[in-house]
């Protein structure tokens, strides 16, 4: 299970992951898919979701669940915050880096 700070900090910017990621939810899924980060059919929701609000929300809840579980916390928020960077988008950068500037060790 994951250590508390990793797991409220992560919660600390939920909100503000799943609206940047919202305007680039398909692309955001693939990437997080290509990495085993999100199940495929998270994947294949976003590819046809008319929801794109819900199921950002759906994959960063995923992903918080996965931190909750994971025996490497830190490790796993670098997974994602990679992934997410490689989506190439400004605004999920910003918040990606915010997120990694109170790394904890």
């Amino acid at each position: 299970m994951a250590d508390t700070e990793h797991s409220e900090r992560f919660r600390e910017f939920s909100d503000k992951l799943e609206r940047a990621i919202t305007p680039s939810l398909k692309n955001v899924a693939s990437k997080l898919s290509a990495k085993g980060l999100i199940a495929h059919s998270t994947k294949m929701e976003a590819t046809s979701s008319t929801d794109a609000r819900g199921t950002a929300t759906k994959i960063v809840d995923e992903l918080q669940e996965a931190l909750d579980e994971h025996d490497d916390p830190e490790s796993f928020v670098n997974e994602v915050c990679t992934a997410l960077r490689n989506v190439r988008e400004k605004r999920i950068t910003d918040v990606v880096d915010k997120l990694q500037l109170g790394k904890l060790k």
